[in-house]
Order: structure tokens, then C-alpha cells, then sequence
């Protein structure tokens, strides 16, 4: 329940990330209370920021109320989005790259997977509409930033407290930089999640998943 707690908790959690030398994009958290307007903020983070930037609620999932903001101009409608769920809004440095996620059960990292959404961004409509992304499992990458991935997965794991099944979502720049975005401890099990479709990589079907996280909860 800590974990969870944390790790929804996206400055939190980058913190922690950081206090292990895992590598996050550089953001910044604003309290809009703390500000008369949502110009007023939006006219500081421009000032303080370079275009283009990600801004999302600092609590929340599903990247709901996540948007990219390529200009000064597009700050505020992207604020009024992310206020919608947080008052406390994350805003961080835009990295290019390939989307890749790692579940990890019990401090195994299983094989990477990599998300190529068809929208821009791997969005709440990309996630949760069939045919929206394409999943490669296992992820057609180097086995050098494989283990790298999979080592710093584990390591986000343990430094959230995290127990039984997570999944911890990254981004490749090439050549050799990848950057933690967050875990999430409550990851999706659908016929599109990703947890399951990693462990299939190693033979494990749903039902045995589904009795291994059982397993995982009932150690002392």
C-alpha cells in the first residue's frame, strides 16, 4: 500500500529514482494554488523551461490529463487539462524516443516490451483502444540496454518497496540513454496489458501469472 502510495506520487517517486542514479527527464513540480492565475504559471514555466514539455497531474494514472506542449501558446489549455485531476502539476523536459515497459515479479525482470502507440503519444486512447498500438514482445532491441532496462526496473522496484507484480515504463534514446518515466504498481490485466504479454515471453500463460502473484502475496 506504501509503495502504491509513492509511486502515484510522480515527484515522489522520480526522487527516489534519482537517489539510485536511475536516470528520469528533468521536470519540476508547481503547486497552481500558489498561483493567482493559470497564466501566471503558465508564463513562469515559460520562462523556466525549454518547448517542448510534457505536463501531467502530479497524482494520477492512465495519462489522464497528460499532455505535450510544443509552444508558450498551448501551456494553458495543457494546464487546465492536468488541473483537472491534480492541483499539483508535474511538468518535464519532452525526450524522443522508443517507448519500452518492464514487469517485474517479486524482483524478476521479465523480457522488455516495447509499445509503438499510433498516436504521438502513448496516450489513455492509445493504451486502452484495440489497434491503437502495436506491443513488440520481446522488445526488438540491443541485449546490452535490454539488461540495462531490466536491472534498473528491478532496481526502481526495490526503491519503492514495491511486492509481487509491477511494471516500471522507460524511454530509449538512442544509442545508449534510457530514461525511467514511472512505476505502476497496480499494472493493467487485459487482453491488452503488457504484464501478461511479458510473462507469455517466458512460456507463462495468465492462469499460471495469475498463480504466481498469488503465491507472491501469501509469503510471510
Amino acid at each position: 500500500m506504501v509503495a502504491s502510495a509513492v509511486s502515484m506520487n510522480k515527484a515522489i517517486a522520480k526522487r527516489l529514482f534519482g537517489s539510485i542514479g536511475v536516470r528520469t527527464p528533468e521536470w519540476k513540480l508547481y503547486d497552481t494554488s500558489a498561483y493567482k492565475s493559470t497564466k501566471a504559471l503558465a508564463e513562469k514555466i515559460a520562462l523556466e523551461h525549454s518547448f517542448p514539455l510534457i505536463v501531467k497531474p502530479n497524482a494520477g494514472g492512465s495519462t489522464v490529463g497528460l499532455s505535450k506542449v510544443n509552444s508558450a501558446d498551448d501551456l494553458p489549455g495543457a494546464l487546465e487539462q492536468a488541473m483537472k485531476e491534480d492541483r499539483k502539476i508535474l511538468v518535464e523536459r519532452y525526450v524522443p524516443g522508443r517507448e519500452l515497459t518492464v514487469a517485474v515479479l517479486d524482483h524478476h525482470a521479465f523480457p522488455v516490451v516495447e509499445i509503438r502507440p499510433k498516436n504521438e503519444l502513448y496516450d489513455y486512447e492509445a493504451k486502452y483502444t484495440k489497434g491503437k498500438s502495436e506491443y513488440i514482445a520481446p522488445a526488438e532491441i540491443p541485449e546490452d540496454i535490454s539488461e540495462a532496462v531490466k536491472t534498473d526496473a528491478v532496481r526502481v522496484f526495490d526503491v519503492v518497496g514495491a511486492s509481487g507484480l509491477a511494471r516500471v515504463d522507460f524511454l530509449w534514446s538512442e544509442p545508449r540513454e534510457h530514461y525511467c518515466l514511472e512505476i505502476n504498481t497496480l499494472p493493467g490485466m487485459t487482453s491488452l496489458s503488457l504484464a501478461p504479454m511479458a510473462a507469455a515471453c517466458e512460456g507463462i500463460d495468465f492462469d499460471r501469472l495469475l498463480e504466481m502473484i498469488i503465491e507472491s502475496a501469501l509469503r510471510p
